[in-house]
């Protein structure tokens, strides 16, 4: 997406300047905005745009997105609030489809395993059972052997801070938007994915549309 939107820059900029310097167009507001992906590089373009200094100073541009993908860290969307708005519906996924949110997903449902729950209470439950024939205590090999776990091979053996991904967000101003056409901007996007039957028909255009058109 950066790649696109770098290219549309290039391609794009030196005609937009010259018509933004029209005197019959001068002080007209450019308005960026996609869908999905296109939303993506639809906010990046934007900020390229309001930053390169290509435009005409009192040139506007501003953007508006459908459904964006995640494409920024959490300090640009917040830096791009104030001209920026990105339209969710109810659980579309693809705003918050980042490396680090399909992570926490797939730790969430392994966390959540029915299997790995009998597991662990099978390993604390033989834990315990040794624990009581040695007269108390147990040692650090019996818990791996039962739990899977090792306190000298736990966080500190693991360089997991420079490896965790950073969540990734839309641009600007989040506007949540269900199915009957309420609007709010007061709903905390947290970047986690939703997992609902109906998750993959959010993302689709008609369903953004039919939404505005209630709103």
């Amino acid at each position: 997406m950066l790649t696109s939107a770098s290219y549309i820059h290039c391609c794009i900029k030196d005609v937009l300047s010259k018509e933004c310097a029209r005197d019959q167009r001068r002080g007209w507001p450019v308005l960026v905005t996609g869908h999905s992906l296109g939303g993506g590089v639809a906010s990046v373009l934007a900020m390229m745009l309001r930053e390169s200094g290509d435009l005409p100073p009192d040139t506007d541009v501003q953007c508006a997105t459908i459904g964006s993908a995640a494409v920024m860290s959490k300090a640009l969307a917040e830096r791009s609030a104030e001209w920026c708005t990105s339209v969710i519906l109810g659980s579309d996924p693809i705003p918050h489809l980042s490396h680090a949110s399909l992570e926490n997903l797939m730790t969430e449902l392994s966390e959540a395993s029915p299997l790995k729950q009998g597991i662990v209470s099978i390993g604390y439950f033989w834990t315990s059972v040794l624990s009581d024939l040695r007269g108390g205590g147990g040692n650090d090999l019996d818990r791996e052997l039962t739990t899977g776990t090792n306190d000298a091979t736990n966080d500190s053996a693991s360089p997991a801070g420079d490896a965790t991904p950073e969540m990734m967000y839309p641009a600007g101003n989040i506007a949540w938007l269900d199915a009957d056409g309420n609007l709010s901007f007061e709903f905390p996007f947290a970047g986690r994915l939703l997992l609902v039957e109906s998750m993959l028909d959010d993302h689709l255009p008609d369903r953004y549309l039919d939404a505005l058109m209630n709103c």
